[in-house]
């Protein structure tokens, strides 16, 4: 695959002021996903488990038990609320050239770059030489850079951050249950040595 690098550049820094005297928190924390996942650092629970395997982690989806939660899965997983096809369609709705593509030709140019993705196994954040994202083909100069930017913020809000969530409050059950356990072994030891 030929990657376009000088547009995915642009794409890591949309919506960055790197000479300006203020930060945007939100512009930061996508750029930052998005690096993380060209250099497969983004800390889902495989990588959590390689990282460091004496922790009692284990790798499987949260939500759907059935396969590891790497790089490609979690974006994937059958169980997420929203789906990375309704990222690309709502990018293209809000967008002039998904407005004026017709339907058929926008499910199928869809359709050709979600088979892509799944295919070469590609973080969503690198864009390709290819004209394989919905639209691009009369897309004007930035299109693919600001595509490739909406989606991942996309991706980060809608997907990344609820899985997050998920396993956040399976930690805490753990822990709360962890807790009740110890909580009922101290009653019981106190009750035997009374």
């Amino acid at each position: 695959m030929a990657i376009n690098w000088l547009a995915t550049f642009n794409s890591l820094n949309k919506e960055g002021r790197p000479l300006a005297r203020i930060t945007s928190i939100k512009a930061s924390i996508i750029k930052s996903f998005k690096v993380k996942m060209i250099i497969n650092e983004v800390p889902m629970l495989l990588n959590i488990y390689y990282r460091d395997k004496n922790k009692e982690i284990d790798p499987k989806c949260p939500r759907c038990g059935n396969e590891y939660e790497d790089q490609v899965h979690w974006m994937w997983c059958t169980e997420n609320k929203y789906m990375m096809k309704q990222a690309i369609e709502e990018i293209l709705e809000a967008s002039e050239k998904g407005k004026s593509l017709l339907e058929e030709v926008k499910k199928k140019e869809i359709r050709n770059y979600i088979e892509w993705l799944r295919r070469r196994n590609v973080p969503p954040c690198v864009i390709s030489k290819e004209n394989i994202l919905p639209g691009s083909e009369k897309g004007h100069k930035n299109y693919k850079e600001k595509f490739t930017h909406d989606f991942i913020t996309k991706i980060y809000e809608n997907i990344w951050v609820p899985s997050r969530e998920v396993i956040s409050n399976m930690k805490d059950n753990r822990e709360a249950s962890n807790i009740d356990k110890n909580v009922l072994a101290d009653y019981y030891t106190e009750k035997k040595i009374k």
